[in-house]
C-alpha cells in the first residue's frame, strides 16, 4: 500500500496472461467494462489481476477441479466483479440462464481439445475477442509445439476469425503460445 493505493506484483512466471502482456507489447484487448468468460480459472491469481482491469465489468471464472475451486473461492471472495463457477468448459449448458453474451474469453485449460473448447465458447457467447493459452504438450507430447501452434492458427482462421501473430511465451511457460483472436467485423 502506498498512500492508500494497493500495488501488486503481476509475475509473468506465475501468470501466462502477464507473460503475454509483457511479450506482446500490445496488450490483449481487455477492457474495463467487459463481460469476461475465464475458462480454467485455477486458484484465481490471474483472475484477480483481470478483476483490476475489468473494474466496471463482470468475470465468470470457470474451474473444473473441486480442490482448486475451493482455493479460487477463498482468493477472490472479496472481489465483487468475479463470479466463480465449478464446471466443465466443454459443457455448452454450463452457463444456461446465467450468461448469453460475453465480450471476451480467456482460455487456459490443459485439454487435448482446447482449441475446439475455446472456439465453441467464443462462438456460443459471441465474443469480440479472446485469448487462447495454447498448451502444446497437453495436445500432443510427441508433436513439435510449433506445428501444433500452426495447426491451431489454421483451425481458428478456418472458422472465420482474425488472429494476431502468435506470441511464444516459452520464456515463462515452456511449449506455450498465446493466441489473440478477434471476431471479424462484417
Amino acid at each position: 500500500m502506498v498512500d492508500g493505493v494497493e500495488y501488486r506484483l503481476w509475475d509473468p512466471g506465475r501468470s501466462k496472461l502477464a507473460a503475454h502482456l509483457l511479450l506482446s507489447e500490445g496488450g490483449g484487448d481487455i477492457r474495463q467494462n467487459d463481460i469476461f468468460l475465464y475458462l480454467g480459472a485455477s486458484t484465481g491469481t490471474t483472475v484477480s489481476h483481470v478483476s483490476d482491469i475489468t473494474v466496471k465489468g463482470q468475470i465468470y471464472a470457470i474451474e473444473i477441479s473441486k480442490r482448486t475451486f475451493r482455493e479460487l473461492i477463498n482468493n477472490v471472495s472479496a472481489r465483487s466483479n468475479i463470479l466463480p463457477m465449478l464446471g466443465n468448459a466443454r459443457d455448452e449448458n454450463l452457463m444456461e440462464g446465467i450468461l448469453t453474451h460475453a465480450d471476451y474469453i480467456y482460455c487456459d485449460i490443459a485439454q487435448p481439445d482446447q482449441v475446439q473448447i475455446f472456439l465453441t465458447n467464443m462462438i456460443q457467447y459471441s465474443c469480440r475477442s479472446g485469448l487462447l493459452m495454447l498448451k502444446c504438450k497437453s495436445i500432443d507430447v510427441t508433436a513439435s509445439p510449433k506445428s501444433l501452434m500452426d495447426k491451431a492458427v489454421n483451425t481458428i482462421k478456418g472458422r472465420g476469425f482474425h488472429i494476431e501473430p502468435p506470441i511464444d511465451i516459452g520464456a515463462y511457460e515452456k511449449d506455450h503460445y498465446a493466441l489473440l483472436v478477434r471476431k471479424v467485423k462484417k
